[in-house]
């Protein structure tokens, strides 16, 4: 019974992670990516899908996996593509050096050490990189909306590579069978909850990318006229209602107020405490729930199309996001004429 729910979830982390892949690549304008990135992330998706093959294959042949080159060589370039992906998300302006190098230190290893210290490296190296990503978003908690949200997030990743690390250490026990397995989950369940955050809230990577440079970044605002800036951004969301544009960018906006997109963000952060996309989403909101108020006819979809919103999954997200229920209780609520 077990051997058929773990091909399952091989299945579905290859498909998914392939899915993961073209969006990132092709689909995810709003988050900013360096062609570094872009290779770090295609790395750790073909490595994981690499190593889910591996895992099928032994489910079908019973092949010692740990005495294998290619395996070795994948179970130790994951946390070094996972390290490089996650720094270009979060970090895309800080330019990689040549200590950076070292990253790659345990590859070079692998060829050198016992299958199960091979493993063992593997996970402790993996947990070192997840421990910086958790000190690295716990500094950006001022600066991110859902600050809890992405901290249960980490948690969950934290708990799962804790206990295949666990498997790990126990090997001259348990076996490496119960490894492939535990590890062949691990990485289905992971994808699954990546595609389930990115589906319940699709801006993360925005926002967090947004919260990480107002974190880590030195002031972009000096000798920029603030006050008369805000006026300026004041009249464009007011009186000419731009976040009605379906299509309106951090660039875009930028440019009509002669600001870098670096300044309207950190001046966006600074006077009103949220992240450009967060920004964007409440007037969209606190537009919709007007025209909801007194406009009982207009279905929901054409609601949040008028007010720039590209679908009616993001627009339930971001409603339910502000307000704490959906666009139909809201509805309700409202007297009728």
């Amino acid at each position: 019974m077990i051997d058929p729910l773990i091909v399952l979830l091989i299945g579905f982390s290859v498909i998914g992670l392939g899915i993961l892949l073209v969006a990132h690549l092709f689909f995810m304008d709003t988050v900013q990516k360096t062609r570094r990135g872009m290779a770090a992330c295609a790395a750790l998706t073909l490595l994981l899908v690499g190593l889910q093959l591996q895992h099928l294959q032994h489910l079908s042949s019973g092949a010692d996996l740990l005495n294998s080159g290619p395996y070795a060589f994948m179970l130790c370039a994951v946390p070094a593509a996972f390290y490089l992906f996650s720094r270009d998300v979060l970090l895309p302006d800080v330019p990689l050096r040549l200590r950076d190098l070292l990253h790659l230190a345990p590859v070079l290893a692998a060829a050198f050490l016992p299958p199960n210290w091979v493993a063992v490296m593997s996970f402790v190296v993996g947990a070192g990189y997840s421990v910086w990503l958790a000190r690295l978003v716990y500094g950006m908690r001022r600066n991110v909306g859902r600050f809890r949200f992405e901290m249960f997030f980490f948690g969950l990743f934290a708990l799962i590579a804790v206990g295949v690390l666990a498997l790990v250490i126990a090997l001259p026990w348990t076996g490496a069978p119960l490894f492939y397995r535990a590890y062949a989950a691990a990485i289905g369940v992971s994808v699954a909850l990546v595609i389930s955050v990115l589906l319940i809230y699709p801006q993360i990577l925005t926002d967090i990318h947004e919260a990480a440079r107002l974190a880590y970044a030195n002031s972009t605002l000096k000798g920029v006229d603030v006050e008369g800036r805000l006026e300026a951004l004041n009249s464009l969301m007011t009186r000419d209602k731009l976040y009605c544009n379906e299509n309106l960018s951090l660039a875009l906006l930028a440019e009509a107020m002669n600001l870098s997109a670096h300044q309207l963000s950190e001046l966006i952060n600074s006077r009103f405490g949220v992240s450009f996309p967060r920004y964007i989403r409440e007037l969209r909101v606190a537009e919709a729930k007007a025209i909801l108020s007194r406009d009982q006819r207009s279905s929901a979809l054409s609601v949040g199309m008028m007010c720039g919103f590209g679908s009616q999954s993001a627009f339930y997200a971001a409603f339910r996001e502000v307000t704490g229920e959906s666009p139909a209780a809201f509805r309700k609520k409202q007297p009728t004429a």
